[in-house]
This record gives C-alpha cells, sequence and structure tokens, in this order.
C-alpha cells in the first residue's frame, strides 16, 4: 500500500478530515493533501503520523519506498 493510501484511510477510519488531522499532528493542510495525493513526507511528518496511527516509522517509510 502507498503512504497516501494509508495516510488517507487511516484518516477516514478515525472520521477526520485533512484539516482535523493536520491540526491534531500540528502540520497544515497543505502538508497531509500533499502526502494524500503521495508526495514524498519530511522525517518530521513521518515521526508525527507514526505515533498518531500507532505504527512505526519504518513501515512508514516502507510504504514510501513502495510508492517509487
Amino acid at each position: 500500500m502507498k503512504l497516501g493510501e494509508f495516510v488517507k484511510q487511516q484518516r477516514l477510519n478515525k472520521g477526520l478530515t485533512q484539516e482535523q488531522l493536520a491540526n491534531l499532528c500540528e502540520l497544515s493542510f497543505v502538508t497531509i493533501n500533499a502526502i494524500e495525493n503521495n508526495r514524498k513526507p519530511g522525517i518530521k511528518s513521518i515521526n508525527i503520523l507514526s505515533r498518531v496511527f500507532e505504527t512505526s516509522v519504518a513501515d512508514l517509510r516502507n510504504m514510501i519506498n513502495e510508492d517509487n
């Protein structure tokens, strides 16, 4: 699964909008939107998303590698 698909699926499972997820993560709406559209996030964003979605940084990084 691509990272963007995973983030969107997890966000929807939690019943959050992109804006709500952005606020929860202290990231911008633009960043969340970009990630969901399969743009590669920075390490700060990956670390935050791993905590919010209770998954490992390694798992998220593997999803990025699958995108390539």
